[in-house]
């Protein structure tokens, strides 16, 4: 019988992994103040995903100014980061959190040799993060007065600094189109699954 040679490369496929909202901040906090909930618990690890787009379920209209589903592509710069991990040879497990979140402004489909955004334009911390089996969960929030302006692109960047552009190790990059005014605030809810391809 001969033998056959297999070879499979790991990698994330391509599909919706999140959601981003920009909301009427004022109707918002109106919203949440009526249903006993703080913005502070809405953009903590008390929601994720899945929780977030449940509760909303039952907003009344003119809370969501905007709704954006998007898909991702994890580049292979950080598919090298977790190799690095688990062969012993990272410094830090820092190394593997996802600590950033940008926006860009450059609308070139996301490449798995990217190490950065094509046009990175402002960046912030990563608001909240939890994990349950095999999914993680990233959230990132932005006030009234953030990421004002129209995006093209995002990403989150591993072991990163907030105030340094393009640093950090790229995780995550996605095509997006979206305008936020400095009346809205802004959500985004990452779902971040690993699951054997098929």
């Amino acid at each position: 019988m001969k033998n056959e040679q297999f070879t499979h490369k790991e990698t994330k496929s391509r599909k919706v992994i999140g959601t981003l909202r920009t909301y009427d901040h004022a109707s918002l906090l109106k919203w949440l103040d009526s249903i006993g909930i703080t913005l502070e618990d809405w953009i903590s690890s008390k929601f994720n995903r899945i929780s977030r787009a449940e509760i909303l379920r039952g907003a009344p209209q003119g809370i969501i100014s905007s709704e954006v589903a998007f898909e991702n592509i994890t580049p292979d710069i950080g598919f090298q980061a977790i190799t690095k991990i688990l062969s012993g040879n990272g410094v830090s497990v820092d190394e593997l959190e996802v600590m950033v979140h940008a926006f860009g402004s450059d609308g070139t489909d996301p490449d798995p040799s990217d190490t950065a955004l094509g046009n990175e334009t402002t960046r912030k911390l990563v608001s909240s993060k939890s994990y349950s089996g095999p999914s993680a969960f990233y959230t990132v929030f932005y006030d009234l007065s953030e990421g004002n302006g129209t995006h093209a692109e995002m990403g989150l960047f591993c072991n990163a600094d907030d105030a340094t552009p393009d640093d950090g190790t790229l995780w995550d990059h996605s095509l997006i189109s979206i305008t936020k005014t400095d009346s809205q605030s802004l959500t985004i809810d990452y779902e971040d699954a690993f699951v054997n391809n098929e």
